[in-house]
C-alpha cells in the first residue's frame, strides 16, 4: 500500500472548515436541501480525509523516534542531491542526475516530508515539507557548459560595444566591395542570392545536358533501325 501524502497546515484548516461547513448546513432547520444526502455523503469524505491525511498526535517517545528516522533519512537524500548551482543553471548532466536522485530518493522525499510535517503540526510551519534547505551549495559538475543565468549580469548581446558604435558602422561597405565593417543581415542575404543564382545557373546547364543526352538518344535508336535495315546509316545520323 502507497504511503499517505500528509496534508500540509493551511490544507487541514481548509479541511476542516469544509467539515464545518457541511455540519452546520446539515444541522440547519431552515435549509431547505434538495439533497441532504448527498451533503451528508461529502461530510463522510471529508471527515475520512481528516483521518486519513491529517499528520498524528505523538507522543514523546514517538517524537524522539521520528527524529532519529529524520537525521538518517536526510544523509540519505542529500547523497548525490543535485545542488542549487546544477538545478539553476542546468549543465551538461544535471538533467541526468537530477532524474537518477528523483528515482532513487522519491519515497525517501515523500517519508521526509511526512515526518516533518508530523513534528511540526501545530506550528503552522509553512515550509514544513519543503527539502531545498537540504539542497547542497558545491556542485560536482563543471559549470563550463551551464547555461548563463539571471545573475550573470555582465552577458549582453550584442555587444555593449557593438551597440554603441552601431550609428559608426559603414552598413554599405560590404555591397561596395569595401573593408568596412559589414552587415550580418545583408552578408546573409548576399550569399542567398548568390545561391539561388548558382542553382539558377545549375538548372539550366541540367536542361541544357539533357536535352543532348535525348538528341543523342534519339539518333542513337534511328541509328540502330537504320542498321537493322541494312541501310547505309547517313553521317547525318554518325553519333560516334
Amino acid at each position: 500500500m502507497a504511503e499517505v501524502n500528509f496534508l500540509r497546515p493551511h490544507q487541514v484548516d481548509s479541511l476542516k472548515e469544509d467539515i464545518k461547513s457541511a455540519k452546520a448546513t446539515l444541522q440547519d432547520p431552515h435549509n431547505q436541501l434538495d439533497d441532504r444526502g448527498a451533503v451528508a455523503k461529502r461530510l463522510r469524505s471529508l471527515e475520512q480525509k481528516l483521518e486519513r491525511e491529517e499528520p498524528p498526535t505523538i507522543t514523546k517517545q514517538q517524537e524522539d523516534r521520528l527524529v532519529k528516522m529524520k537525521r538518517d533519512i536526510e544523509k540519505r537524500v542529500v547523497d548525490g542531491m543535485p545542488s542549487h548551482e546544477e538545478m539553476r543553471r542546468a549543465p551538461h548532466g544535471a538533467l541526468g542526475k537530477h532524474q537518477r536522485w528523483e528515482r532513487r530518493n522519491k519515497r525517501w522525499v515523500q517519508r521526509l516530508r511526512n515526518i516533518n510535517l508530523t513534528l511540526t503540526k501545530g506550528a503552522a510551519d509553512s515550509d514544513a515539507a519543503n527539502i531545498e534547505g537540504l539542497r547542497p551549495r558545491e556542485s560536482t559538475i563543471g559549470m563550463h557548459s551551464a547555461i548563463i543565468g539571471k545573475d550573470a549580469s555582465a552577458f549582453s548581446f550584442p555587444s555593449e560595444q557593438f551597440q554603441s558604435r552601431y550609428d559608426e558602422i559603414d552598413w554599405s561597405a560590404h555591397r561596395d566591395g569595401g573593408d568596412g565593417i559589414v552587415d550580418p543581415v545583408q552578408a546573409r542575404a548576399n550569399k542567398a542570392d548568390e545561391f539561388i543564382s548558382a542553382l539558377d545557373g545549375g538548372v539550366s546547364s541540367l536542361r541544357e545536358s539533357l536535352s543532348e543526352m535525348e538528341e543523342d538518344e534519339r539518333l542513337t535508336v534511328a541509328a540502330d533501325a537504320a542498321e537493322e535495315a541494312g541501310a547505309k546509316i547517313p553521317e547525318s545520323l554518325n553519333v560516334e
